[in-house]
C-alpha cells in the first residue's frame, strides 16, 4: 500500500485504544525474525510462510504438497517433457495447483488468503504473485531456473534463464512473449505506462516479498482489519529499513490505533534516520500532536 492509499484508509475512522502488546505478539516477533533470516538466505518458501504467519501444521501440510509437486515435475522432466510444459502439466493441467477449472483467484481477488502461501497451496488459487511463487518453488526444487518477473500490476515467471520461456501461472501457465507482457502492462495501466525492457528483469526474493506485503496491507485495509494491516505494515517497514515512506506509514498506523507511546518513538526514529526527507517533516509535526494527546490522557 503506497502513501496515498494510506491517506485514504486513514479516513475510515479506525481508532483502537490499544497497547503495543495487542498490536504485536511474541509470535509476530518470531515470524519477523524468521522473515529477516529467510531474506538473508534467499529462502523464498520460509519468507512467504513468515509473511503469512502460518502455523506449523499448515506449513508442514503445504511443504509436503510442494514436495509432491516437485517429485511429479522431476518425473515429467525425466520423460523428456520440456521445462515449462512439465510445470504446466503438474501445476495447471493435472491434479496440481490449478487443476481443471482452477486458475488464479478472480472472484475474491483482494482477499488476504490469496496472498498466503499455505492457503493458496490448499485452495489451489490465489493472487498472481503467490501462484507464480509456487511455480518458482516447484521448478527450482526440480532443478530448473525459474525466475519471478514483476510486471507492473501483474506477476509472471521465466523458465530457463534470461533467454528462457515466459509463462503466466495465473492463467494456467499460458505462454507469453515480450509483446504479450507489454500488452498486459498496457491493459492494466490503461495505456499510462510505456513499455520498459527493465520490467522483464528477474525479481529478487526481497522485491517479491515486499510486493506480497503490500498486497496484504491492501487486502486488510479493504477488509477493515486494522490489526492485520498493522502486521503487514510493520513487516514491510522491518524489511525496508531505507524506505522512509514505509517507516512513516508504520508510525502513522500506530498513532491511528491509539498506541501513542509507540507512535512517538517511531516518529522520532523517522526524524533521526531520514532528517532531510518529507517523511521527517511529517514525523516532526506528528510528534507534537502525539505529545498533546498523551498530555490530555494523563
Amino acid at each position: 500500500m503506497n502513501a496515498s492509499a494510506w491517506r485514504r484508509s486513514a479516513g475510515r475512522g479506525w481508532h483502537v485504544s490499544t497497547v503495543t502488546s495487542e498490536l504485536w505478539s511474541d509470535s509476530d516477533a518470531r515470524y519477523e525474525r524468521d522473515l529477516s533470516t529467510a531474506l538473508r538466505q534467499d529462502d523464498l518458501r520460509t519468507a512467504l510462510f513468515a509473511v503469512e504467519g502460518a502455523d506449523p501444521v499448515a506449513q508442514d501440510r503445504a511443504a509436503n504438497q510442494l514436495a509432491a509437486w516437485v517429485t511429479e515435475c522431476k518425473l515429467q522432466l525425466a520423460q523428456g517433457t520440456a521445462p515449462v510444459a512439465a510445470l504446466r502439466q503438474v501445476l495447471s493441467v493435472g491434479a496440481g495447483l490449478a487443476g481443471v477449472g482452477y486458475r488464479g483467484e478472480r472472484c475474491d481477488y483482494y482477499a488476504a488468503e490469496n496472498s498466503a502461501l499455505s492457503s493458496v497451496v490448499k485452495r489451489r488459487s490465489g493472487q498472481p504473485i503467490v501462484v507464480s511463487g509456487i511455480w518458482m518453488l516447484v521448478g527450482r526444487g526440480a532443478g530448473l531456473q525459474v525466475d519471478g518477473v514483476g510486471l507492473p500490476g501483474h506477476f509472471v515467471v521465466r523458465v530457463g534463464g534470461s533467454q528462457g520461456a515466459l509463462a503466466d501461472p495465473f492463467a494456467g501457465g499460458e505462454a507469453l512473449c515480450e509483446a504479450g507482457c507489454a500488452a498486459i502492462v498496457d491493459r492494466l495501466s490503461g495505456g499510462a505506462l510505456p513499455w520498459e525492457d527493465a520490467y522483464l528483469r528477474p525479481a529478487t526474493t526481497q522485491s517479491l516479498v515486499t510486493r506480497v506485503l503490500r498486497n496484504l496491507a491492501n487486502a486488510h485495509r479493504r477488509a477493515d482489519n486494522p490489526l492485520g494491516l498493522y502486521r503487514a505494515v510493520r513487516l514491510l517497514a522491518s524489511i525496508s529499513p531505507d524506505d522512509s515512506e514505509a517507516a512513516l506509514m508504520h508510525a502513522r498506523l500506530a498513532e491511528h490505533l491509539g498506541a501513542c507511546a509507540l507512535a512517538r518513538s517511531l516518529y522520532e526514529s523517522v526524524s533521526l534516520r531520514f532528517p532531510d526527507s518529507c517523511a521527517a517533516s511529517v514525523a516532526t509535526r506528528r510528534i507534537a500532536v502525539v505529545l498533546r494527546i498523551q498530555a490530555e490522557q494523563h
